[in-house]
């Protein structure tokens, strides 16, 4: 499975896909990135929000992308959400555990 390296080249993708009449599905999951604890903190890192990670997964017949979207804040999320929303009209949506999210990408 192929990597989007952007959310413009997911999205570029996606459109693609969707005037090429692809049937699909997309897979989303968000979890958090897991980094080596420091040892020493300092008043940088306490009480900072941990990483997480939105896959989303596009699976149409014959090919298929996947983009990974590291973000600290919600109002990130949101907006990535906003941009993917007209992908979401397209295709039907599922979320799902990360396990799940990598077993598809390692396929």
């Amino acid at each position: 499975m192929k990597q989007a390296e952007t959310l413009q080249d997911f999205q570029t993708y996606a459109d693609e896909a969707v005037q090429k009449g692809k049937e699909g599905i997309i897979y989303v999951n968000q979890s958090n990135k897991h980094f080596e604890e420091p040892l020493l903190s300092d008043e940088d890192t306490s009480g900072r929000a941990p990483m997480q990670v939105l896959r989303v997964i596009l699976r149409t017949d014959g090919d298929s992308r996947f983009l990974e979207y590291p973000f600290f804040e919600t109002a990130e999320l949101e907006e990535v959400n906003i941009q993917l929303e007209s992908i979401y009209k397209h295709f039907p949506k599922r979320v799902i555990e990360l396990d799940e999210a990598l077993r598809i990408i390692g396929e």
